[in-house]
């Protein structure tokens, strides 16, 4: 999750930074061969950002332009595929198992990361969002991780597992406090409460989880509580109202 990607705003310190937000996916998976089509990969992800999966969740969270498009950049290894979307506002990362260690992963593992500095038509950073309208990004994010496998499986014809089980990442930062993120008005603050700069969550599939809507609910009350310190009283209903 401290990746920095190219073509965003990552590197400055964080006061400096615009409030971003990250996804990450890590599916096993078996490596691409020493004959891999890296053009034909490389294109085949650049389409994978075009799907609605990646394209709605963009669209939700950030203004790209009309003509904005994804644009290659430099990595050390073609196994490794940076692509930018416009100017900066949004980056994405595969990664693919080749055999070769590298510090900081796991052999094994196919990676996405994708990068999004929310933005409105103007170019500054986009208000603050709604929790409702964060649940159903949080939602939205949840099935990246089965469009990525349906991208590694076939598009890629690489052989996926749920053996290590694959695993999700969400992060939000803000360089003062959250509600440069989410909007909490007309939410009650608990008393004393000093509000997080940060929410940050990992998942693990398993068999008997829950579904992504029920998870997606229950990121959006614990970012609310944990990060927000909102209090959420005994019975709290998620509303596209700018309450909870």
């Amino acid at each position: 999750m401290e990746t920095a990607l190219p073509g965003t705003t990552y590197m400055p310190q964080p006061g400096d930074r615009p409030p971003w937000v990250r996804f990450v996916a890590h599916i096993a998976c078996g490596p691409v061969g020493d004959d891999a089509d890296w053009p034909r990969i490389r294109a085949a992800f650049e389409t994978f950002l075009q799907t609605p999966a990646v394209a709605e969740l963009l669209a939700d969270l950030t203004h790209a332009g009309r003509d904005a498009a994804w644009a290659r950049q430099a990595t050390s290894t073609s196994s490794i595929i940076d692509l930018v979307l416009g100017d900066g506002v949004a980056s994405a990362r595969l990664e693919l198992p080749d055999g070769i260690k590298r510090h900081g992963r796991v052999e094994g593992y196919a990676l996405l990361v994708v990068h999004v500095e929310p933005r409105g038509a103007d170019g500054e950073s986009a208000p603050p969002a709604s929790p409702f309208s964060w649940r159903r990004r949080f939602e939205r994010a949840l099935q990246l991780q089965g469009a990525f496998a349906a991208l590694l499986s076939g598009e890629l014809g690489l052989a996926t597992s749920g053996e290590p089980p694959a695993q999700a990442g969400i992060r939000l930062e803000a360089p003062r406090d959250m509600t440069e993120l989410v909007d909490i008005t007309g939410l009650a603050a608990l008393p004393g409460a000093q509000r997080l700069s940060q929410f940050m969550v990992y998942l693990a599939a398993c068999p008997d989880g829950a579904g992504a809507v029920s998870v997606a609910d229950r990121m959006t009350r614990q970012m609310l509580e944990e990060a927000l310190k909102v209090d959420l009283g005994a019975d709290i209903e998620l509303q596209d109202h700018h309450a909870c």
